[in-house]
């Protein structure tokens, strides 16, 4: 299992497009159970599989959110969400970079710098959304709030990377897995 990180990272490296992830979550379930059965830590798999279920909620719920809160928004003539453009390509493209570098190197330096700056991306493309009216309509609501996980994780994950006897490495996980998965899978069956 030793030759796992390289493996993981070079797949990783070639994730260019949003049907990669869930290969990329079929891979982790798969190294999971591999490294379960040979007694090797699961560490890897498990961030492997994570980082794809972020993945794909900041690539689906990133489209998904802000089309139902627009159509929402018309009918009540309030001001709409911005259209998807450069600063939504740049957080996806930063958020990207940044789970591949959490799924290999989670506490490096440079994984912290970058979940700082997906973290701040993420904000502005929430807040692009316009979402603050949302609260009356708590199906819409959720959306904007289960994404909202997505950014505090990578927040979590900078600090957790920058100061592990502050923030534990189980607060990104946490964020991830009951805020954002969790709480986008309750504003789904909703």
């Amino acid at each position: 299992m030793r030759r796992a990180p390289s493996i993981v990272s070079r797949q990783s490296a070639q994730l260019r497009h949003k049907s990669d992830w869930p290969r990329a979550l079929l891979a982790g379930n798969i190294l999971f159970h591999v490294q379960a059965l040979s007694g090797a830590p699961t560490d890897l798999a498990l961030r492997l599989s994570i980082a794809a279920l972020i993945a794909l909620i900041t690539l689906i719920g990133g489209r998904v959110t802000p089309s139902f809160t627009r159509n929402w928004l018309v009918k009540r003539e309030k001001p709409l969400p911005l259209p998807f453009g450069r600063p939504d390509a740049l957080a996806i493209g930063t958020t990207m970079v940044a789970l591949m570098a959490w799924v290999v190197a989670p506490a490096a330096p440079i994984t912290a710098a970058l979940a700082f700056l997906a973290a701040a991306l993420l904000v502005i493309r929430l807040l692009r959304w316009r979402g603050a009216p949302t609260w009356r309509e708590p199906i819409l609501a959720i959306m904007h709030i289960a994404y909202g996980f997505v950014p505090a994780g990578f927040l979590l994950l900078g600090a957790s990377a920058a100061w592990p006897e502050t923030v534990t490495a189980s607060a990104v996980t946490h964020s991830w897995t009951v805020g954002a998965v969790g709480t986008m899978t309750l504003a789904g069956a909703g």
